[in-house]
């Protein structure tokens, strides 16, 4: 499994112009969790399907859910919350893990201790209650965003 998973991901690189730049500090483990989730999906003897299959599936529908709850938020943020959230994290790769909040990285770059504290730029305190109510799905839809934009391409969750 994994040299076919690797080989996979040797044929997706074919399919992108240039070299990767990024590689983060999970990289090894994400890949790790990624190859058992492959593994728990393909099936089994007359029922298997190849791993490529799955990959391709998954991706085909978180791309799919990403794009649909982008859309969801297109326009949500004003420019100045832009820049607020896009300088929490300078890097084309987030440090982001599912169930984790944007408004508490945002909290955390920002050394945000209470939102009552009278100190607390109005844009940002604003900003984090906007961050506060996004769902799980919302908050990997606008690290993707994210990711995205400090990657060189067009900001998804921005008006046309």
């Amino acid at each position: 499994m994994t040299s076919n998973f690797e080989s996979f991901i040797a044929d997706l690189r074919t399919l992108t112009e240039g070299t990767p730049r990024a590689v983060d500090a999970d990289q090894s483990s994400r890949r790790r969790r990624l190859s058992n989730a492959i593994s728990a999906r393909v099936g089994v003897r007359d029922h298997q399907v190849a791993p490529e299959t799955v990959l391709e599936q998954a991706s085909a529908r978180y791309f799919s859910l990403i794009a649909r709850v982008q859309g969801s938020l297109k326009g949500r943020f004003s420019e100045a919350e832009w820049r607020y959230i896009l300088n929490t994290e300078c890097a084309s790769i987030w440090s982001w893990r599912a169930g984790m909040k944007v408004a508490t990285m945002v909290a955390d770059h920002y050394q945000v201790e209470s939102l009552d504290d009278p100190a607390l730029d109005g844009v940002l305190r604003v900003l984090l209650y906007k961050l506060l109510q996004l769902s799980p799905l919302e908050n990997a839809a606008l690290v993707d965003a994210c990711e995205q934009v400090w990657r060189g391409c067009r900001n998804p969750l921005l008006e046309d």
